[in-house]
């Protein structure tokens, strides 16, 4: 599933020192918008519907592909040194890729480049999310939930 969050706050831009600490910051609402979905921590999906129970004979598929896999699971992804993968258990990394459901940022609107950046509250903060559903869930009954 994907779709676009948007949360508008003023009608135009106006200067941070002016208006921060009376106008609250519409990236701090998307922030706390996106922390309903899930856990920043951990990223786990926090909607309960969007679970599902792992078969057991998916479980057993599971640890046998990260047996033959090895570090495969992850190794192969571009990672900035000294970061790691979200969990260290391949059987876990396997699992939150096919049988979890998450949420990834693919895109944000109304925030400019570094560049160009000055001290002004934006009036809105956009981002276009894409909530990967696990198998065994409908896609219509997952959007309603």
């Amino acid at each position: 599933m994907s779709g676009n969050l948007r949360v508008d706050i003023l009608t135009e831009g106006v200067h941070s020192g002016d208006a921060s600490g009376i106008v609250p910051e519409s990236f701090r609402i998307l922030r706390q918008l996106l922390s309903r979905l899930d856990d920043e921590q951990t990223g786990r999906v926090k909607i309960e519907g969007l679970q599902v129970q792992v078969p057991a004979e998916r479980l057993k598929q599971a640890r046998l592909t990260a047996e033959v896999l090895g570090d495969e699971v992850w190794n192969k992804f571009p990672f900035v040194p000294g970061a790691r993968p979200v969990v260290t258990d391949k059987i876990e990394m396997i699992l939150n890729r096919s049988w979890r459901p998450a949420l990834s940022i693919t895109g944000i609107d109304g925030v400019p480049p570094l560049e160009s950046a000055g001290n002004v509250l934006r009036p809105y903060t956009a981002c276009k999310i894409s909530l990967r559903i696990p198998p065994r869930i409908e896609p219509g009954a997952a959007a309603r939930v």
